[in-house]
């Protein structure tokens, strides 16, 4: 809940395929003081593929702290597994699920009675016009709900006494070549069948398309019905008799069971949806309806397809500029270039972290993550650039209050890696739903192309830091160590500190690889570089110069000793020596040399700090 409203989670895909139920149920939602929002996916997550499983994270923005109840179109989705751990996640902070199109005894189940809505129309055709040699067109053999229409069409002729033989079913895959296809030898045989019942509306449409081509009259020479009740099926020629669910019916039954289970009372079970018959001409009844518009509905669908393009060449142009964006800034510079309209773009402020491979699946891209706006027409109430964390990533609830719109949200992400979100509140039309994918594949477009650019400075970044250190200390190599050289003389001079040049060598080394084995002997290496690096001195650089040398510069302050910086290495040493169980100590020779750093000279240093070495490693023989 807030403020006072009760706050509704509607998890479905492809959101402008339903603006229509969408609408009506925002609206009835509205009536009692609830706000829909939407956790949206672009597909309906059916190849289970790297982009799906981007997708699917935006169900790790519900908020059950905020959410009040959850509707799950279950229907619509194939990763039934996703849904589940949506569902496991309201059950475990107690909030009501109402899921549709699937049966849970522990949910409120609502289910669309797609059987009984396809014998209405099989049985008009049958049984009120008495077609005695009817063809069923089904989908793709094996289907759920294809093969349910083959068994309600057989059941009807049972009960009306007409034999069914195999020359009475086709398969149409759903698709309009094997439907051509399908329609082709019907044509071509002896008898034409006098109704030809499709599977879905589609179906129909192509079906009496390839009729009239043939020159067959519908509904004069065959009878045609559809079934889903989709738009198009109006608008053929002619319009085509079918079947549609009660779309006020099943956002009644979604919201009086929602109401009761938020007053507390248990309503879980199963309740059905029937669907409404649609008789239009296609199968020989006479409804007056008004005709259409043809010419606006054209024209309405070319602004449509002209502005789709239009977009899309705005897109096009950000996608080439924001190619080469190195932060948030710039990227944010390049969107407001695009009137997204009514959206907000978060992206991960991990995004450009540079030691992140931007092309590898990364749990720190991925794990829960501040998020930063990018793009957004609310700059008062969430201003540009404004931070959010992910488990708490709603400062749009106030938006969703005001504008009686839900709030729409949908992943972003590339190569695996989820990368932020889009929060959109457009008006409640399929022209401005489909906006949503839209945006979200030319950002991710934008974002990956972007992540190729940095994925080569991070190659070559990456080489390069490999070039400047030595494989198994990770200290400086040579060349790493006089290349880091001059930053920290120049920090010397403006701190007016002094340079301590340390020279260092493993003591015993041969004995140890001869005797022991080199395994033993790099562990000394390895043990006198973690002595250097623990030393953790803000102000310093380590390097490995040969087999068993190594190398320090360090800024230390006017009071600091020789003495007192051989102790803390030999410390370190001595803590090694501890906290190991090796057949040996590890004993290291060390030269200090401290010198002011104007006109320093390192390599002059240094061999001062080495004559000290061998002098320390010469005492060491004689003890």
């Amino acid at each position: 809940m807030y403020k006072g409203s009760t706050i509704i989670a509607l998890c479905v895909p492809k959101a402008y395929e339903h603006t229509e139920f969408i609408a009506e149920l925002n609206e009835s939602l509205l009536k009692y003081g609830y706000r829909l929002v939407i956790y949206h996916t672009c597909s309906d997550l059916y190849w289970n593929t790297e982009s799906d499983m981007v997708e699917k994270t935006v169900f790790d923005l519900i908020d059950f702290d905020v959410i009040d109840a959850i509707v799950i179109y279950e229907e619509y989705y194939h990763d039934k597994e996703a849904l589940q751990m949506v569902a496991d996640q309201a059950e475990l902070h107690n909030k009501p699920i109402i899921t549709i199109g699937a049966e849970n005894d522990r949910h409120i189940n609502i289910v669309l009675d797609y059987e009984r809505g396809f014998e209405l129309v099989a049985r008009h055709v049958i049984e009120d016009h008495h077609c005695a040699n009817p063809h069923f067109i089904a989908g793709v053999r094996g289907e759920y709900h294809s093969e349910n229409r083959i068994h309600t069409f057989k059941m009807i002729l049972q009960e009306n006494n007409i034999p069914f033989s195999d020359d009475m079913l086709s398969y149409g895959d759903y698709w309009f070549g094997p439907v051509q296809n399908v329609v082709n030898s019907l044509v071509e045989r002896e008898e034409l069948p006098d109704a030809i019942i499709c599977v879905n509306d589609t179906t129909a449409i192509t079906v009496c398309n390839e009729l009239q081509r043939h020159g067959i009259s519908v509904p004069g020479d065959v009878i045609v019905t559809g079934f889903d009740g989709i738009r198009e099926a109006q608008y053929c020629t002619p319009p085509i008799t079918t079947c549609h669910y009660d779309l006020p019916a099943l956002v009644q039954e979604i919201v009086r069971n929602m109401r009761l289970a938020l007053q507390g009372q248990d309503v879980e079970g199963i309740h059905s949806v029937d669907f409404v018959l649609d008789i239009f001409s296609s199968c020989g009844c006479e409804r007056k309806i008004p005709m259409p518009n043809f010419g606006q509905i054209a024209r309405e669908n070319e602004d449509a397809f002209y502005g789709y393009f239009e977009m899309q060449r705005k897109l096009y142009e950000l996608t080439e500029k924001a190619v080469a964006c190195n932060n948030a800034e710039e990227i944010a510079e390049r969107l407001r270039q695009v009137d997204f309209g009514d959206c907000i773009i978060f992206l991960k402020q991990t995004y450009f972290d540079d030691k992140i491979n931007p092309l590898v699946k990364s749990e720190e891209l991925n794990k829960n993550d501040s998020m930063c706006v990018l793009y957004t027409p609310e700059e008062d109430s969430i201003p540009l650039f404004s931070v959010y964390n992910e488990n708490d990533m709603m400062p749009f609830w106030d938006i969703l209050i005001r504008e009686n719109r839900p709030i729409v949200l949908t992943s972003l992400g590339f190569w695996s890696n989820s990368l932020g979100f889009i929060a959109s509140y457009f008006h409640i039309v399929e022209h401005e739903y489909r906006k949503i994918n839209q945006y979200i594949a030319a950002i991710n477009i934008l974002l990956g192309c972007n992540q190729n650019v940095r994925y080569i400075k991070y190659t070559a970044d990456y080489m390069e830091e490999m070039a400047k250190h030595d494989a198994m200390t990770k200290l400086y190599n040579r060349k790493g160590f006089y290349t880091a050289l001059p930053d920290l003389v120049q920090h010397a001079l403006d701190c007016g500190q002094l340079l301590a040049v340390i020279s260092i060598d493993a003591d015993n080394l041969k004995h140890v690889n001869d005797t022991l084995g080199h395994e033993n002997g790099d562990y000394i290496i390895c043990s006198a570089a973690n002595a250097l690096r623990n030393l953790d001195l803000p102000y310093a650089i380590y390097g490995r110069f040969g087999g068993d040398e190594f190398a320090a510069c360090i800024a230390i302050g006017q009071d600091v000793a020789e003495d007192g910086l051989i102790s803390m290495i030999q410390n370190r040493i001595h803590s090694i020596n501890q906290n190991h169980a090796k057949p040996f100590s590890v004993s290291v020779s060390i030269g200090v040399h401290i010198c002011e750093p104007e006109d320093f000279d390192f390599d002059v240093a240094y061999n001062q700090a080495d004559i000290k070495m061998y002098e320390d490693k010469k005492r060491k023989r004689k003890i």
